[in-house]
């Protein structure tokens, strides 16, 4: 299935798989994969983002703060590793 993705949609998929991972998350949910995107930098919707003068930095910020795990710490957050 795969070989029917560019590369640059599978380097943001392997980005998004990674980032659910960093967070605790055993899925790859919507959040996961803006999360690849802003990582990967160079795509259409990055460009709009940037065009609508969002943000990508606080944008990431948000979304790592929505993603907590049961005890309410961000996991992606290294201030809050034990």
């Amino acid at each position: 299935m795969d070989s029917n993705f560019s590369p640059q949609v599978k380097e943001i998929i392997t980005f998004s798989r990674e980032e659910a991972l960093r967070l605790g998350n055993d899925f790859i949910g919507t959040e996961h994969l803006l999360l690849g995107l802003i990582r990967e930098g160079d795509s259409a919707a990055i460009r709009i983002l940037k065009q609508l003068n969002v943000d990508l930095f606080e944008l990431r910020k948000e979304i790592e703060l929505a993603v907590k795990d049961k005890t309410g710490k961000n996991i992606g957050d290294i201030n809050s590793l034990p």
